[in-house]
């Protein structure tokens, strides 16, 4: 039995963080109410600039977060160094938020990978300067345990491409990488803990940074990792209903990814030709912008074969997050998913279990892609502080 641990720490309501809070309701398809980017060339007065920086997870830049927040956080955007899936060095960027009363001791992290707001480089969630409202309010939640919150961009959002979308090897870099370079803020004392969150797209990334970490970068103490509606069967999700407008969205943003990222793998080839234009056009379209009808002048099917033997079924296997993780995991899911099929999720967890894998899997009934990450958000913060805590994880797997 978990014993009760108040999410009260500190006296505070909730508060608005910001370009951060707002990614956490925002599942794989993100509706902003504007993108306000920063004009090209603007240097803040109070950028710092670091010139060593030349290793993944070091820090670029650090400058205060332009938008409107609440006065009792302080909020930044970094430029880091992170790494590709071959390991060329790239930057990255990322906010972070602390509160301004915030501990002499160090603090652990709590990384949130978000929810897919694009490909092209000016869909980055920390472009904007107006905040959205949530009423999950789980990051100010956690945060008032002394905490450092992270929300990385990823690589290619924000900074030079390409984006690998639900390319799970750089996107758990990013995340790994943006932990790292927290730690050489000189306004913070970040000790090596982290916790990792993930929304959808985000939680795909968050079970990858699990299977990587203990290899990759052994100097963060990863304590868990908490993975909402993540997309584990990537053909099966994107398989499913290509008449509708949304998976046409997200089908064209994977491929127009993929054909950057995997330049060289003759994907684009198995792509119909007369595709590929509106794919391309679509991939410039943030994920709070109309397409003015693109989606109808897909033709069918708008994806490659899924057959065996297909550079395309071969790069969908190769991103599957079906690795091993060493730290406790929480896979949060809603029954009513249209996006991230049920059915499909329980298939996972079963497979997952049987490899030995622990999971505290938790279904959330009437919850559909979205609505998921509200309701699960005593959950998750129960479950987080349990994890800063030291406390012994459950796992509902069979046995």
């Amino acid at each position: 039995m978990m014993s009760h641990v108040s999410f009260a720490r500190r006296p505070l309501p909730y508060l608005l963080t910001g370009g951060v809070v707002m990614l956490l309701v925002i599942g794989l398809i993100v509706v902003w109410a504007q993108r306000d980017v920063d004009e090209p060339g603007r240097q803040p007065a109070d950028r710092q600039e670091f010139p060593g920086a030349s290793e993944a997870g070091d820090l670029v830049s650090v400058e205060r977060w332009q938008g409107t927040h609440a006065t009792a956080v302080d909020i930044w955007r970094i430029v880091y160094l992170t790494e590709d899936r071959q390991g060329a060095v790239r930057e990255a960027s990322a906010l972070v938020s602390a509160f301004v009363d915030r501990p002499a001791t160090a603090m652990p992290v709590v990384a949130f990978a978000h929810g897919t707001t694009g490909v092209a480089e000016a869909c980055a969630p920390s472009a904007r300067t107006t905040p959205i409202a949530t009423d999950g309010g789980a990051l100010n939640a956690i945060a008032q345990q002394d905490t450092v919150l992270v929300a990385p961009d990823y690589a290619g959002l924000g900074t030079p491409g390409p984006h690998g979308f639900l390319v799970g090897e750089e996107a758990a870099h990013d995340v790994l990488n943006a932990i790292r370079a927290v730690r050489g803020m000189p306004d913070l004392k970040v000790s090596r803990k982290a916790v990792v969150w993930g929304q959808s797209q985000g939680a795909h990334a968050a079970l990858w940074t699990g299977m990587v970490a203990s290899d990759y970068a052994p100097d963060v103490k990863l304590l868990g990792v908490a993975a909402t509606a993540p997309p584990t069967d990537l053909a099966g999700m994107l398989g499913q209903t290509e008449d509708n407008a949304v998976m046409r969205r997200l089908q064209s943003y994977l491929l127009d990814s993929w054909r950057r990222v995997y330049p060289d793998s003759g994907l684009w080839d198995e792509v119909d030709p007369a595709n590929r234009e509106t794919i391309e056009k679509i991939g410039q379209r943030c994920g709070n912008e109309v397409l003015d009808g693109l989606p109808g002048d897909l033709r069918e099917p708008v994806l490659p074969s899924f057959d065996e033997g297909t550079t395309f079924r071969r790069l969908l296997d190769q991103n599957l997050p079906d690795g091993g993780i060493d730290v406790p995991v929480l896979l949060a899911q809603g029954d009513a998913d249209q996006v991230v099929p049920v059915a499909r999720q329980r298939d996972w967890v079963a497979r997952r279990c049987e490899a030995g894998q622990p999971l505290d899997y938790r279904e959330y009934a009437g919850a559909d892609h979205l609505t998921v990450a509200q309701v699960m958000v005593p959950d998750l913060i129960k479950w987080t502080i349990d994890r800063l805590a030291g406390e012994k994880a459950d796992s509902n797997c069979p046995g």
